[in-house]
């Protein structure tokens, strides 16, 4: 008998007083702590619970109101970010925030082909028309609370992003940036779009960047007006294009740097007229051609 007593007693104090309001930062205020006969009272008017949250488990204190909540039948987790988390009693528990994912506001209304972050900022490109319910073209960046726009975007789909510095470089099948002819790939500032030269003859795959020089690769043949087989390279100091050996008879997709050697793959036979089947090195110190990686 005594135990059903402190059975009861617990059930009782599990109910929580919470206090809503347009802040979503306050939820818990008390916990109700009565006796047996007060709280049988209390029960029946406490709101359940399960009208109060999210499908993740957290409090939607948007629904506002004012009053108590009836705990009984659920288990509880606190997060460091997200606060208490409710689960049915019996299930699984809530996991915490590191074990779960999270969505990015309201996410876009297409799909996103690449995500670089710089600090803070997490930059996504695609081909998408919004992000987070706001008119973003191809590109956006998320700041950790909401999305923005990159300018007037792109006017055709994002396949990368590279970010160096302040500047992020983007390349794809677009030919504008921001209303600037850009062809293939360009850079945004911060503030605004431009071009790297005169850009590349085809679409633009992968990038990567080492001190002032920015790599790309792609299905092109020329960059900037010079002949270029699928690899190029930009120098930031001279703003100018130039070829790496006599690059690859088929595309390039990705590009990878360690030290002074320049990794590229992709779906070529050759690489500066050696076989070299889906990848291959170029030394940049030496200035060696690209070579096959054997393996």
């Amino acid at each position: 008998m005594k135990r059903k007593h402190l059975v009861r007693s617990f059930l009782f104090i599990a109910l929580v007083a919470f206090v809503f309001s347009a802040a979503p930062s306050r939820v818990a205020q008390a916990v109700v702590q009565s006796t047996p006969d007060e709280s049988t009272a209390r029960f029946s008017d406490a709101r359940p619970l399960a009208d109060l949250l999210n499908p993740d488990g957290t409090l939607n204190t948007a629904a506002g109101g004012r009053g108590a909540l009836d705990l009984r039948g659920w288990n509880v987790t606190l997060d460091s970010k997200r606060g208490p988390l409710f689960q049915p009693a019996g299930g699984p528990p809530a996991k915490p925030t590191g074990f779960v994912w999270s969505p990015l506001g309201t996410g876009m209304d297409y799909s996103v082909n690449a995500i670089a972050i710089s600090g803070s900022d997490v930059y996504a490109g695609g081909w998408f028309s919004q992000a987070g319910g706001v008119a973003a073209n191809n590109i956006a960046k998320w700041n950790g609370s909401s999305w923005s726009a990159l300018g007037t975007g792109m006017d055709y789909w994002v396949n990368v992003i590279a970010v160096s510095g302040s500047d992020v470089y983007v390349g794809g099948p677009f030919t504008h940036a921001g209303g600037v002819e850009v062809n293939y790939i360009a850079k945004w500032n911060g503030s605004s779009w431009s071009a790297l030269g005169t850009g590349m003859d085809n679409d633009v795959h992968a990038i990567a960047f080492s001190g002032s020089d920015v790599y790309a690769g792609g299905s092109f043949w020329q960059a900037g007006g010079v002949a270029a087989n699928r690899i190029a390279k930009w120098n930031v100091s001279t703003n100018s294009w130039s070829a790496l050996g006599t690059g690859m008879d088929y595309p390039v997709y990705a590009i990878a740097l360690s030290g002074s050697d320049v990794y590229a793959g992709g779906i070529f036979s050759q690489a500066g007229g050696v076989a070299a089947n889906n990848i291959a090195k170029w030394n940049v110190s030496t200035n060696r051609g690209l070579r096959r990686i054997v393996g």
